[in-house]
């Protein structure tokens, strides 16, 4: 357990957060497995994130974090992608549940048009983005404008992909979280760490949320547990991209994808 630089407040929790249509996914426990009931809070924008988060001591985030710049490729986005298919039964279309992350000069152009976006993507890759990148262009704006703004942030928020982190559960990468079966598959593999999943409730500022982003959310905590255990236990770094030295963007955020 650690405190904060005024060391007044303990810093016991984990959480893994994810994104949605208009706002932030936020689930929080002491620990992995958790047998209490997980908190689950919906934040409207990333400040109320920070706020909901001074208790936390490793916050996994469902959002990129560290920007590509022109035509660079981030090689956490490549490895990712290489290690779906490898733990996919069926290889083919496994890389596309992971985008290649947008370059920081198509992000921040745009004017709010999407076309705009499309055609700085297109002047730097050579080609436009997915459809749903544009979607969550204003989460990657937001989360990074929060850690340029403060950069001691990167202590406890962190990059991870929920993708990955229910495939090293499993074992292999499970079907799409988009059908039953993989809804299934995901409240069955998550069951046994956090027994209680299904006591969890949820209010009316959660209307916008889907179930995908609250199990998204849900195993970020595992990844969140293993980051923590990295950070103060010196555990190996196995479950990061890349696994030896992590690049930097021009602003000095990490661009690694943990797991």
């Amino acid at each position: 357990m650690s405190t904060d630089a005024d060391g007044d407040r303990s810093r016991e929790y984990i959480a893994g957060v994810d994104g949605t249509k208009n706002g932030w996914i936020l689930t929080k426990a002491k620990n992995w497995p958790c047998t209490e009931i997980p908190d689950v809070f919906f934040a409207n924008n990333f400040e109320e994130l920070i706020a909901l988060t001074q208790d936390c001591d490793a916050i996994a985030l469902d959002m990129p974090l560290g920007l590509p710049s022109r035509d660079e490729i981030r090689t956490c986005d490549r490895e990712a992608r290489s290690l779906l298919e490898s733990l996919s039964p069926s290889p083919r279309g496994a890389a596309s549940r992971l985008f290649l992350t947008p370059p920081r000069e198509a992000l921040y152009g745009h004017g709010g048009k999407a076309r705009e976006f499309q055609k700085l993507h297109r002047q730097y890759r050579g080609k436009g983005a997915g459809l749903p990148v544009w979607g969550i262009v204003p989460k990657m704006t937001e989360a990074d404008a929060a850690l340029c703004t403060d950069p001691t942030l990167q202590d406890r928020f962190f990059e991870f992909h929920p993708e990955l982190a229910f495939a090293h559960l499993a074992g292999k990468t499970l079907a799409s979280k988009h059908n039953a079966a993989g809804v299934l598959s995901r409240f069955t593999l998550l069951h046994p760490f956090l027994p209680r999943l299904l006591d969890i409730s949820l209010d009316s500022s959660f209307h916008s949320a889907t179930i995908d982003d609250i199990l998204d959310a849900l195993v970020g905590l595992s990844t969140a547990a293993h980051f923590r255990r990295v950070r103060h236990d010196a555990s190996p770094q196995d479950r990061r991209l890349p696994a030896s030295t992590v690049p930097l963007d021009v602003k000095g955020l990490r661009m690694e994808i943990w797991f």
